[in-house]
């Protein structure tokens, strides 16, 4: 019994040092790369943000992006909708299996919105 339960306790720590090795083996240009394509995929705007992302897989499921600016509006006044000099989303993992999303985390350091809208009455956030 007591071998059984040394090997169950082996299991779990190898566990745990795989899914670490994996996150640090994670290409982060490819992650930033598919981000950047998506935004602008979905809105029609440019996403930049700095080439260090931080990636979380325990307890939630995270990603920390730092120097993050989202393009205006073509006929905006300001060149950026968005400025956060960091941005850090976390995701609930349970939820994710049964998906659904839960939002553990949200938080926006130093953002500065241009909000605006032109003579139309069309609103730079409308896509």
């Amino acid at each position: 019994m007591k071998k059984l339960f040394k090997f169950l306790v082996f299991l779990v720590f190898f566990a745990i040092f795989l899914v670490a090795v994996a996150i640090f083996m994670i290409p982060k240009d490819k992650i930033k790369a598919e981000i950047v394509a998506a935004v602008e995929k979905e809105t029609g705007r440019s996403l930049s943000f700095d080439d260090n992302v931080g990636l979380t897989f325990f307890p939630d499921i995270g990603i920390t992006l730092k120097d993050v600016q989202f393009s205006n509006a073509e006929w905006a006044t300001h060149k950026t909708m968005l400025k956060v000099g960091s941005l850090d989303v976390a995701l609930a993992f349970k939820p994710l299996l049964q998906k659904r999303v839960e939002m553990k985390r949200f938080v926006l350091e130093s953002p500065e919105i241009n909000l605006e809208v032109n003579k139309d009455g069309r609103a730079n956030w409308e896509f």
